[in-house]
């Protein structure tokens, strides 16, 4: 049986090494000022290889063993000598189908020493893949990739700025400015895999669709909008609205991607060692504009 806790080493991993080793001063001082404060805020660095930018986890981290997730902010892990920790579990989401008791699991630590709870819960083992449960990780995953090309669905990207406040209560996470023009993007962390499709959401989010309304309104001639999956785990073959979850998300999608809303999914890449998105993925061909095979929208 495959140890979940192995790192799995390759010849990418020296060519990375080689490219550092070689390049690293080439390395745009915006680009290392950024890493140089994700390490002192957040504990993580990031290493740069020819195709991808690599996240890595806080270096002080322990193997551990699901107990259980409640109150939705908080876990308790058993350790390897039978150390109970209870931590923080950064995922407001009901985490269905990663967080199941006797799952293997990855935790940090923090070194803010005014935390209540020192460890944070990164990643879960389950159905044969580390899964990524840490949402605060999505957005810098997909700034990253935004900055590297990764994400290259809008073209050429000059600059990326976070957090922008849309109406009196709403904020999109991030606004490109493009060749092509302005675009807004809402993104969503996906950690659910159902029949072999990575779906979201994994409980009814209100806000999720109120986020799609305010995407659609923001479309004009010189205005684009898009809505990206981050996809943290492997399983999934294409993505899917959750319409047996969240009924009112999946037609809502369905209605704005006819108005114009680009709808994304991509990748990444989660291994206890990093973080990385990698790829897009395709919208599963029978949920193109919401319908399924043999069935129509409501629309009523």
């Amino acid at each position: 049986m495959e140890d979940p806790f192995l790192p799995a080493f390759s010849a990418g991993d020296e060519r990375a090494v080689a490219f550092i080793f070689l390049y690293g001063t080439c390395c745009t001082r915006r680009f290392w000022n950024r890493a140089s404060r994700l390490k002192k805020t957040r504990g993580i660095s990031l290493k740069k290889d020819q195709n991808h930018i690599l996240m890595h986890l806080p270096p002080i981290q322990q193997q551990g063993t699901m107990l259980r997730r409640y109150k939705r902010f908080l876990a308790d892990v058993t350790l390897a000598d039978g150390t109970e920790l209870t931590v923080h579990c950064p995922n407001s989401g009901a985490m269905r189908g990663c967080s199941a008791p006797g799952s293997p699991v990855i935790i940090s630590k923090s070194d803010n020493p005014k935390r209540k709870y020192a460890w944070t819960l990164e990643m879960v083992h389950q159905n044969g893949v580390w899964i990524g449960v840490n949402t605060s990780m999505t957005n810098k995953l997909v700034h990253e990739a935004f900055n590297n090309g990764v994400i290259d669905a809008f073209g050429r990207v000059a600059s990326v700025q976070s957090e922008i406040k849309v109406s009196d209560k709403s904020r999109l996470d991030f606004l490109l400015q493009t060749e092509a023009g302005p675009v807004y993007v809402e993104v969503k962390n996906c950690s659910l895999v159902e029949e072999d499709k990575a779906m979201f959401p994994d409980a009814v989010t209100a806000r999720g669709t109120k986020h799609l309304h305010e995407l659609a309104r923001l479309i004009d001639k010189e205005t684009r909008a898009a809505v990206l999956f981050c996809v943290q785990r492997a399983d999934g073959r294409c993505f899917a609205p959750a319409r047996h979850i969240d009924p009112v998300y999946a037609e809502t999608l369905a209605e704005v991607q006819k108005q114009g809303v680009q709808v994304l999914a991509y990748r990444a890449e989660v291994n206890p060692e990093e973080v990385r998105i990698v790829s897009a993925m395709e919208i599963c061909p029978e949920e193109q504009l919401g319908e399924k095979k043999g069935t129509r929208v409501n629309k009523g």
